[in-house]
Formats: C-alpha cells, sequence, structure tokens
C-alpha cells in the first residue's frame, strides 16, 4: 500500500491542527487554511471552503441532537432554564 504526497500531507496537517488546538484553544482554521494554500497549492477561497466543509459533520450532528431538545423548550430558551 502506498500513501502519496497529498494524502500525507492532509493527516499530517489534520494531526497537527488537532495538537495545536487542543494546546492552545485556537480555532483550526488558522492551521488548516494556510497549511493547504501553502502546502497543497490551493487557491484561497478552496482552503475556505475545505475548512467550512470539515465543521459540517460535527455542526449537523450537534444540530441534529440538540434539535428536540430546542422544540420542547418554550420560547425557544435553554430546557434548563427556570421559569419564574
Amino acid at each position: 500500500m502506498t500513501v502519496d504526497y497529498a494524502t500525507l500531507v492532509l493527516i499530517l496537517i489534520g494531526l497537527a491542527t488537532g495538537v495545536f488546538s487542543g494546546f492552545f484553544g485556537i480555532g483550526g482554521g488558522v492551521i488548516i487554511v494556510p497549511a493547504l494554500v501553502y502546502l497543497l497549492g490551493f487557491s484561497q477561497h478552496r482552503a475556505i471552503g475545505t475548512s467550512l466543509a470539515i465543521l459540517l459533520p460535527p455542526v449537523g450532528l450537534g444540530a441534529v441532537i440538540r434539535a428536540p431538545v430546542r422544540a420542547h423548550s418554550q420560547c425557544g430558551g435553554s430546557p434548563h432554564r427556570r421559569k419564574p
């Protein structure tokens, strides 16, 4: 099994992003966008779009999980907030 250059770079970018985000509390886009532009030759628009597309699975999953809870709360507020 061979791994091409782009796949290896993408794996390393993902690992570095996870480590730096965890240690320093920074957003992953700060690392991902420049890395895609400078290391893989992505255009600025494509790199930003890729960074935003990476957010779809976790954000979408959170929305699907949270939507039923929000639907049962009154006035769209937090279901854990006390009502007067």
